[in-house]
């Protein structure tokens, strides 16, 4: 089940998250080759997530870019927060060429670098809200 609605620019919903069960009907303690019994979560309900998906225009910048992905994470947290009873939200995910430079014609013009100021303001803003990024990009490769 899904449940989905549109606020402020964003798709926040919450979606059942499908888990494998794997050693279903076997007691832990008559798992073959295994010292100690094996705890699966085969019997317990599924856990919902909360995601947020970006409907935004984001242009100008590397860094302004970066700082309106932030921006939106921001908002994002505060809705599910509102919405869900205080949980904040599990996925995010923008818009494909969230980050990419401004100027230039071709992907390889348009492209950055993963490692630096990307990586870390990224890295932040999924530490600062517990959450798992999607942030489309053209990445270019290191030099060799």
């Amino acid at each position: 089940m899904s449940l989905c609605v549109r606020t402020g620019g964003f798709f926040v919903g919450s979606i059942l998250m499908v888990w494998m069960q794997i050693g279903r009907g076997a007691e832990p303690s008559h798992q073959p080759g295994y010292a100690t019994p094996i705890a699966t979560r085969a019997e317990t309900p599924p856990r919902k997530i909360v995601v947020a998906s970006a409907l935004a225009d984001i242009g100008g910048s590397v860094e302004e870019r970066l700082g309106r992905v932030a921006a939106l994470a921001d908002a994002a947290e505060e809705k599910a927060k509102g919405l869900y009873e205080g949980r904040g939200v599990d996925l995010m995910v923008f818009p494909e060429f969230a980050i990419c430079r401004e100027q230039g014609v071709t992907a390889a013009e348009r492209a950055v670098e993963l490692q630096g100021e990307i990586l870390a303001t990224l890295g932040e803003t999924a530490r600062q809200h517990r959450a798992y990024l999607v942030v489309p990009m053209t990445l270019r490769e290191p030099e060799a």
